[in-house]
């Protein structure tokens, strides 16, 4: 939420803001890069191989004095929260309450009466209720006798101790009411352990049941390490194989992925993740030590998962695993409306949004999952067949083929459902290969897909959301020089207050940066916090890298800057004067008159500014 002063309305899940800007005057940035980054210092920054993408020489930079990061290479940037953000995959209030935590702050607790009071207390009592089941379900599994069953089940499975222990596996023993009288005793209300999706109400209306029963229980973690819900599958061949959670106030299974928890680090060093399907699938890559790999809850990959892997990997890989059967070739398939909303280019090789992720389908060979792959052949053959895992855009041509069947009619059905794919490949080389590729696969002249694609009305529409992507936007130099100055150079803040400068900005992103800065100095006094209050990450990472410039100001020349500033603003432009020339042509008396008032408007700013610059 955004004030209209110019400063930020930060409920920030209920915390103050003046606990907020505490937080922020407490913590070091340096102190929390420093653990996840070497930094040297140079001149009155240090740097350091930037953490967010791959490179060798160092081009992030660190600023003590403003409290400030920016990456010179991949364009991050901004405050310590900003760093956490990224780093870590938190939300602004989890980084708040982290630092909080780190430097002894106390949060208090909002009152309840409101109703994010009330949201944020059911959350908090959930989770509670979340952590007594798994240390009932993990005790269970350590039970001598008890939690014999699933003992030898995961041993047959070929888990070893370790990911047992780093997944916090547990058991769900036979009986309908074990975990409804562990939690009872431990006075938890029936009615919020069926709202954590732990226990349901019997249908005569007496009592209530264990959801799991007779199950190995795979805990579901959230981001952070905190658990959202629980899956369970069965020892035996029994049905439901698989079990999860209902949908709770914290767990929704679009927006959860298994096993991220414990792989985003390993995401993020190898900017790659593997997805596969079972909670056993994931477990098997783990124990081979391919530990970037990640779990869909019982969906088709989602929107909002794709999102999540992307506050690890950035630009990196996401290789799709699907079993070798028609089950795990329909379940790739489903995936493609996903990334065509995700997705508004192809580059070669994969399906690719220059802002979003290469992404590729690994299929393996038939009568396989990858747990069953990695048991019979091993870590390296899994990694041999990973190489060769094919890009989106050639495994959308196979996956249509096979829909639509090997006729006539199928093939051209293929033809047609390809057509925006391609269309979307904006370097024409590339999209020249997969013509070819596709015209040699339905058995057509390369020419005639050709034409398809060039038809009227066949562009793919953006997707829900989407807008198309422009050339990168170059940024005024006056203006990118003046916001900078502010930045860098606090003493000039008076005169452009006093001048009102940032009035005739044009670029909306400097603008917006320019007059945070103004606000948080007529709060102030000061710069400090201008970042934070910006709220906009993309603001955050220009302003960071505008503050890290090493201009050496001067208040004459800064004073002669804005000088320049307002005589090249005030000047009328050829436009103007062609605009006034049209409108009189065209007879268009209302639209002349309002472009006369308006050069009339600007001679007098002109005019004002001339008179402010001769008497300062």
């Amino acid at each position: 939420m955004r004030g209209k002063t110019g400063g930020r309305i930060r409920l920030a899940g209920l915390i103050p803001e003046s606990i907020v800007e505490d937080v922020r005057r407490a913590a070091d940035i340096v102190e929390i890069v420093s653990e996840v980054v070497a930094l040297k210092p140079a001149g009155r920054n240090l740097v350091g191989l930037c953490p967010f993408h791959n490179e060798k020489t160092p081009s992030f930079t660190v600023s003590p004095e403003k409290q400030i990061f920016h990456c010179f290479g991949c364009g991050q940037g901004g405050n310590v929260f900003a760093f956490l953000m990224q780093h870590q995959g938190l939300s602004f209030p989890e980084a708040v309450r982290a630092l909080a935590e780190r430097y002894h702050i106390a949060i208090p607790e909002t009152a309840g009466g409101s109703a994010q009071g009330g949201r944020a207390d059911l959350r908090s009592r959930l989770q509670a209720v979340n952590n007594l089941a798994l240390e009932f379900y993990r005790r269970c599994l350590a039970h001598p006798k008890q939690g014999q069953p699933a003992r030898d089940y995961l041993v047959r499975r070929g888990l070893s101790d370790a990911v047992i222990e780093a997944f916090q596996l547990g058991y769900a023993p036979p009986g309908w009411d074990q975990l409804a009288r562990f939690l009872k005793g431990r006075q938890v209300p029936e009615d919020l352990a069926e709202k954590a999706g732990l226990i349901a109400a019997r249908r005569s209306g007496s009592g209530f049941y264990d959801r799991f029963r007779g199950r190995v229980i795979f805990p579901i973690l959230d981001v952070n390490g905190q658990v959202v819900g629980f899956g369970g599958r069965v020892l035996d061949d029994g049905l439901p194989k698989y079990l999860n959670s209902p949908e709770t106030p914290l767990y929704n299974k679009r927006r959860c992925l298994y096993g991220l928890h414990q792989a985003r680090d390993h995401c993020r060093a190898s900017r790659a993740v593997y997805i596969v399907e079972g909670y056993l699938d994931l477990l098997a890559l783990h124990q081979h030590g391919i530990a970037n790999a990640v779990a869909t809850l019982g969906t088709a990959l989602t929107a909002e998962q794709v999102a999540l892997l992307k506050r690890f990997i950035g630009s990196g890989d996401i290789v799709l695993v699907f079993d070798g059967d028609a089950a795990g070739q329909k379940a790739a398939e489903r995936t493609r409306p996903i990334f065509e909303q995700l997705h508004s280019r192809f580059q070669p090789g994969s399906f690719r949004r220059e802002s979003g992720v290469n992404t590729r389908v690994l299929e393996l060979p038939e009568g396989h999952d990858p747990d069953t792959f990695l048991r019979a052949r091993g870590a390296e053959a899994f990694a041999a067949l990973a190489a060769g895992a094919k890009g989106m855009v050639a495994f959308l041509i196979d996956a249509a083929l096979r829909q639509h069947g090997d006729t006539i009619e199928g093939r051209a059905m293929a033809v047609g459902e390809m057509v925006g794919p391609l269309q979307a490949v904006s370097d024409p080389v590339t999209r020249s290969l997969y013509i070819k590729l596709l015209a040699e696969k339905v058995g057509v002249d390369e020419a005639v897909i050709a034409r398809r694609l060039a038809r009227p009305g066949h562009r793919r529409p953006a997707a829900v959301g989407e807008t198309r992507e422009k050339a990168p936007v170059r940024l005024p130099a006056l203006e990118r020089q003046l916001t900078a100055m502010m930045l860098q150079y606090p003493e000039i803040l008076a005169d452009i207050d006093k001048r009102n400068v940032t009035s005739y900005f044009k670029n909306f992103q400097l603008k917006a940066v320019a007059e945070a800065v103004l606000a948080r100095y007529r709060e102030t006094g000061a710069t400090d916090g201008v970042i934070e209050r910006l709220g906009d990450p993309q603001l955050q990472r220009l302003a960071a890298g505008l503050a890290l410039g090493e201009e050496q100001w001067t208040l004459s020349g800064c004073r002669q800057l804005i000088a320049q500033f307002e005589r090249a603003r005030g000047r009328p432009s050829r436009e103007v004067f062609e605009a006034i020339a049209q409108a009189e042509q065209a007879a268009d008396e209302t639209r002349w008159q309002r472009l006369l008032l308006e050069r009339q408007q600007a001679a007098r700013q002109r005019e004002l500014a001339r008179r402010k610059l001769l008497n300062r």
